[in-house]
């Protein structure tokens, strides 16, 4: 839950700069966030896991468990923030 609020803060700090070498630079960090944390991430870790079934250190069977759990995660998390982000631009004080 937590990459997906992390992959959405993403694409909403990229959107929000102005400054094309300070969109890469949020990409970077972001993502190097993403990495160092270890957590796991639908797109991010995909490559990692196709690359142990592909090795036989994984089954398909543990992939498709992982993709759903990861997906799942990521859905609720980003909804959560773009969410709460919208809701924080448009009420009314």
């Amino acid at each position: 839950m937590i990459v997906g609020w992390l992959i959405a803060l993403v694409a909403w700090v990229v959107t929000a700069s102005q400054w094309t070498i300070g969109q890469l630079a949020m990409v970077w960090f972001l993502t190097f966030v993403v990495g160092v944390g270890k957590f796991s991430h639908c797109v991010v870790t995909g490559g990692e896991i196709i690359s142990a079934v592909l090795a036989g250190d994984a089954t398909l069977g543990q992939y498709l468990q992982w993709l759903v759990l990861a997906t799942s995660g990521n859905i609720v998390g980003e909804v959560v923030i773009v969410s709460v982000l919208n809701y924080g631009q448009v009420r009314e004080i």
